[in-house]
């Protein structure tokens, strides 16, 4: 079973595509691999890339920010539904839109080396699950934009409850325990 089925456990993911959307959220609900499927999205910006910046001979090329929640979990689902409504992930070599992608690659400032292929642009940002114990949600955030090797990482709880709340949590009694707000860093970098 795929981690996103499991009960409580919620990830959501940003993205960013190609194309614009009408609305401001929606639900792609199409089978995949011959079994029941459903991906939800919510636009949070969209920008328009004038045509001086671009090599595609039309006047414009849109870029759409994405927040993204899974319902269910196939193979590539995000990808995949978002290819089929005609606003592929940037950098989806598999199932992107080549053209597209290397118009916004001959854009960019950096060296030839640097243009051949660009990332993916498809994150997990946020994961929430229960505490094993008490069953409270726990939520840890990635702030995407970072660099991955700066990434932050931070789990929000309510304030540390006073002893007994720990025990009711551990004795499985309502009122369980939490943790105070915690920011994890991954290490650093080796030089």
């Amino acid at each position: 079973a795929s981690f996103e089925s499991k009960e409580g456990v919620a990830k959501r993911y940003r993205a960013i595509v190609h194309g614009t959307f009408s609305s401001p959220h929606g639900t792609i609900s199409e089978p995949l691999d011959g079994k029941p499927c459903e991906s939800e999205w919510r636009v949070i910006q969209t920008v328009t890339i004038a045509s001086s910046q671009t090599t595609t001979g039309s006047s414009s090329m849109t870029l759409t920010l994405l927040d993204l929640f899974l319902h269910t979990g196939r193979n590539h689902q995000l990808r995949r539904h978002l290819a089929r409504i005609h606003k592929p992930i940037v950098g989806d070599a598999r199932h992107g839109w080549e053209t597209k992608d290397a118009a916004l690659l001959a854009s960019r400032p950096e060296s030839s080396t640097a243009k051949q292929q660009l990332q993916l642009m498809l994150a997990a940002v946020e994961i929430t699950f229960p505490h094993p114990d008490c069953q409270q949600a726990i939520r840890a955030t990635d702030t995407m934009g970072s660099s991955n090797s700066n990434a932050t990482t931070t789990a929000k709880q309510q304030p540390s409850p006073p002893s007994d709340a720990v025990e009711k949590c551990h004795s499985g009694e309502e009122g369980g325990a939490s943790a105070p707000l915690q920011t994890i860093a991954p290490p650093a970098p080796k030089a």
